[in-house]
């Protein structure tokens, strides 16, 4: 995930990972899938 081109990109790309993968389980879920 590409998120920032500072020292801080780590921690931006985490942050964006924790988006992503909070807004996945949402859809499993809503889908019961999960």
């Amino acid at each position: 995930i590409y998120a920032s081109e500072g020292e801080d990109f780590a921690d931006k790309a985490r942050e964006e990972a924790i988006k992503l993968q909070v807004e996945m389980e949402q859809i499993l879920s809503t889908a019961n899938i999960i």
